[in-house]
């Protein structure tokens, strides 16, 4: 056993027991898994997630997302790296990439959710990760607003990293973040990615909260 496993152990993300760090959950509460995944369709794109956001899905992205558990990323993305092997094993992703967050927010919480899940799934499933879309405006959280708001909020704050613009031409991308709620974000990144040349843009989130269809 690696010594640093033995120092710093894994945790469930759903109720705090120690776990390997092959499991993304013991066993207890893998027994509380939902038979079937979620899914959602929008313009241009759709989203796949392990989980619907309810129960324990969602206490353990509240914690991994708003209370210092960046560690949960490895034991979140496990579940969603075998759901798009199994889902989208006919893409033939190019990269994967993560919806991003402003450096005022990334400074505030310590790290991007979304990036972490991304890495994690980029070294499960050998998709290279690059960081292809910037934010590059500071707009209301999306939690806070009602879904007829969400999807003017999200207009305008994102854009294609200047650095990777000439890689994604003719591309199919995958896009990870970590939620789902009314897809607005998800469906804007979407159009930035191939505004920019990409050939198509498939999505996965750890969770769902709801079926919508952004138009």
């Amino acid at each position: 056993m690696n010594p640093l496993h033995m120092l710093f152990p894994a945790h469930c993300p759903y109720c705090g027991r120690v776990i390997s760090y092959t499991q993304p959950a013991c066993e207890s509460c893998c027994r509380l898994y939902p038979p079937n995944s979620v899914n959602m369709k929008f313009r241009h794109s759709e989203c796949i997630a392990p989980f619907p956001y309810n129960g324990q899905f969602r206490k353990a992205m509240l914690n991994f997302k708003f209370y210092g558990k960046p560690q949960y990323s490895k034991q979140l993305s496990m579940n969603m790296a075998a759901l798009i092997k199994d889902k989208y094993s006919d893409k033939g992703f190019c990269y994967v990439t993560c919806v991003p967050i402003t450096k005022k927010a990334f400074n505030k919480r310590g790290y991007n959710q979304a990036e972490l899940l991304a890495k994690q799934i980029s070294s499960i499933t050998h998709i290279q990760y690059k960081p292809l879309i910037l934010k590059t405006k500071n707009n209301k959280t999306q939690h806070t607003l009602c879904p007829s708001q969400r999807k003017e909020n999200v207009k305008g704050v994102y854009e294609i990293n200047s650095k990777y613009k000439s890689k994604i031409q003719g591309r199919t991308i995958l896009l990870i973040d970590d939620i789902a709620t009314t897809g607005y974000t998800l469906s804007e990144c979407v159009e930035v990615l191939l505004t920019s040349g990409a050939k198509a843009v498939f999505c996965a989130t750890y969770a769902i909260a709801k079926r919508y269809n952004p138009q």
